[in-house]
């Protein structure tokens, strides 16, 4: 079924980083964007 196997490993791990990079960049860039914003708004 799987032909070769390191670009079946390579592929989840690129699967997994995208998803834990997206996440990790979500939960620290855009606080630290409002927190940015409202101190240049006040």
């Amino acid at each position: 079924m799987i032909k070769n196997y390191y670009f079946f490993i390579v592929g989840i791990l690129a699967i997994l980083f995208s998803i834990t990079h997206a996440w990790n960049g979500q939960t620290i860039v855009l606080p630290t964007l409002n927190v940015g914003t409202i101190t240049t708004d006040t």
